[in-house]
């Protein structure tokens, strides 16, 4: 009874009841929504920080992908260029 006592005291809840066996009660009614509401806002927001993690992390990989992609092409354009292709090369 001291642990809610003093949680009153903290919060400045004013008992509606003089009877101190109803004081958790009148506490812990309000209490338990509030934790409720809490708890699913803040498994929502993790999802969504999940998901623009994993979105970013995506877009990073596409871009380091075409960057890659892009440098392999330009690689073969130019040894495709430099090697002789031709009579007139050749001699």
């Amino acid at each position: 009874m001291v642990l809610v006592s003093g949680t009153k005291d903290y919060f400045l809840l004013q008992p509606k009841s003089k009877n101190e066996s109803e004081w958790p009660k009148e506490l812990f009614t309000p209490w338990v929504p509030f934790c409720n509401d809490f708890k699913n806002i803040w498994k929502k927001e993790v999802q969504r920080k999940i998901k623009l993690d994993l979105e970013a992390a995506r877009k990073k990989v596409k871009d380091l992908q075409e960057a890659k992609k892009s440098s392999v092409m330009s690689e073969v354009v130019k040894v495709r260029s430099s090697r002789p292709s031709g009579l007139t090369q050749v001699a």
